[in-house]
């Protein structure tokens, strides 16, 4: 449960931080790390294939674990969503404690998607005849070398914002309109430029935040609720709690 590389690991802390193997002997193989030293990092469990001299690999951060593994319910067709994703390995999968082959499932990374090769897989449904027959062990989220396009323009946008946001401040006192003797010139309005700007960004950071980034799970801020506005919706919900059961419960049908 251990990868060498002498001298690489000297002054930084990785510890509680992960060891990807992307390339290579044990290519596919993530691993928290528990320790290290200056050479030789020590992970929380052994590894499938022991990574080699060939072995590329790279060490990742992360706010909240990238690992996942539970029992959890089936539902009776040959694909099923699972809800922490992008998908980055899937590393074991237990359908009515039968073991399936990880080549004969069809994994849609982005989408968190599981699709079963009926031709090969040893089951041909994620069962549901009964309670949590799926067992599931699989590394998900985003990391380094596939940061995702819609992200890295988040980031761009809210760069932008705060820019704009430290620019505005200062643009009341500028004057819009030169006279000299000899000639006149007219620049823009400061303000009214920046303004313009600012206004395009935030519809797109809007939309970006509603539309395109729910699936990463990254930390959107939540929002007032559309109707009562006093109340904090969740970050993938446009209503809160109460205004939603008004619209929605048969008990308040009058409101719908």
């Amino acid at each position: 449960n251990t990868l060498t590389d002498t001298a690489a690991f000297t002054g930084d802390s990785y510890a509680n931080d992960y060891v990807w193997i992307y390339g290579g002997t044990g290519s596919g193989q993530i691993r928290k790390i528990e320790s290290h030293t200056d050479d030789i990092l020590t992970v929380d469990r052994d590894w499938t294939t022991n990574p080699s001299s060939d072995s590329t690999y790279r060490i990742i951060h992360t706010g909240s674990d990238p690992y996942f593994t539970d029992s959890i319910d089936g539902n009776g067709f040959a694909f099923m969503y699972i809800q922490k994703r992008p998908i980055r390995i899937l590393e074991s999968l237990t359908i009515d404690d039968t073991s399936i082959t990880i080549t004969a499932v069809y994994i849609y990374n982005e989408e968190g998607k599981l699709l079963l090769n009926t031709n090969s897989a040893e089951q041909s449904t994620f069962m549901n005849s009964n309670p949590q027959q799926i067992d599931l062990a699989y590394w998900w989220g985003v990391y380094q070398s596939r940061f995702p396009a819609e992200v890295k323009r988040y980031c761009i946008v809210l760069s932008a914002l705060k820019t704009l946001q430290a620019q505005m401040g200062g643009t009341h006192n500028i004057p819009s309109t030169y006279t000299l003797p000899e000639a006149s010139l007219t620049i823009g309005q400061a303000y009214i430029n920046i303004k313009g700007t600012w206004d395009v960004l935030s519809k797109e950071k809007t939309d970006l935040e509603s539309n395109k980034l729910k699936r990463y799970n990254i930390i959107c801020k939540p929002q007032p609720c559309k109707i009562c506005s006093a109340r904090s919706k969740s970050r993938t919900a446009d209503l809160c709690r109460r205004c939603y059961n008004r619209l929605y419960h048969r008990k308040y049908k009058r409101f719908i």
